[in-house]
């Protein structure tokens, strides 16, 4: 029996769902972070683990990994010259690489035109219209995902560097981040030398958290966040497409501000990138 895998893989973690050909699920499995664009040997090999824990979990033995029929959501594909190169590295019978924004919107939307937003610890725009899509962003939180909560933790350690140095008001928010490092700007410095993107994107429900109980610098950050996703939804063309739909990890606490954008464009995914992925697998 053809066995059928699809796997998302963000900044955060690593997911991983099997199904029989009818679309039966028998088991899921986790493990860590797989950006094949910024660490694609740890991509690889966290990839590798979820699914043999899914194969586990599952009750089925290692050595169907390579009977396996996989489409794979990855952040950062988008960045690799030859994704055929890490189709080759894994080791399953059949493995179709797309960006996690391909997975995401087929989760979302399934067939159809519109557009989503992602929001994990990356951000991305993605427009589908008959076939093609169009993604932008999702580039890293260095220069892009301008909405991710790795961007949004970096912003807000600026900021509470700021607050420290005297030169930005010393909110309740920019202070428990101080208490975190025991008010110790030596100790953010070394933090930023080795942090990755998961390593920021810790920091964002806490801003969500704060923005809740009236914090401005909270409230600060947020709305430089929704002001971009307004941006992007009106380059995405959404008076036009009539409908998006946002997924990701801050997907729910996005939609909790006030200030969210084209609200009256909204409508509820009907599933994430993990299930897209599966659904992508499925039509392999």
């Amino acid at each position: 029996m053809q066995l059928y895998m699809g796997i998302d893989g963000g900044g955060s973690g690593c997911r991983a769902i099997l199904a029989d050909s009818s679309g039966t699920i028998l088991g899921m499995g986790t493990a860590g972070p797989a950006n094949i664009g910024a660490h694609p040997h740890d991509a690889c090999a966290h990839i590798k683990c979820a699914a043999l824990q899914t194969l586990t979990n599952a009750g089925l033995e290692a050595e169907l990994l390579s009977t396996l029929k996989v489409t794979l959501g990855l952040a950062g594909a988008k960045s690799v010259l030859n994704l055929q190169e890490i189709a080759d590295v894994l080791p399953f019978k059949e493995s179709r690489i797309v960006s996690d924004a391909i997975t995401a919107f087929q989760g979302a939307l399934g067939h159809g035109d519109g557009a989503i937003i992602i929001t994990g610890t990356g951000s991305a725009f993605v427009k589908r219209i008959d076939s093609d899509y169009e993604i932008i962003g999702g580039r890293g939180f260095m220069l892009s995902d301008h909405a991710g909560g790795a961007r949004l933790g970096r912003e807000l350690l600026e900021e509470t560097l700021l607050a420290m140095d005297g030169l930005a008001p010393f909110t309740s928010l920019a202070q428990q981040v101080a208490h975190h490092f025991d008010h110790d700007i030596r100790q953010i410095i070394t933090f930023s030398r080795s942090a990755q993107a998961a390593d920021y994107a810790r920091f964002a429900p806490l801003i969500f958290r704060h923005e809740s109980e009236g914090d401005a610098l909270a409230q600060k950050i947020l709305k430089r966040a929704c002001e971009h996703l307004c941006q992007g939804l009106q380059r995405m063309g959404i008076e036009s497409l009539g409908r998006f739909s946002m997924t990701g990890g801050l997907a729910a606490s996005y939609l909790g501000l006030p200030y969210f954008p084209c609200r009256d464009h909204y409508v509820t995914p009907a599933g994430d990138s993990l299930q897209g992925a599966l659904e992508l697998a499925l039509a392999m």
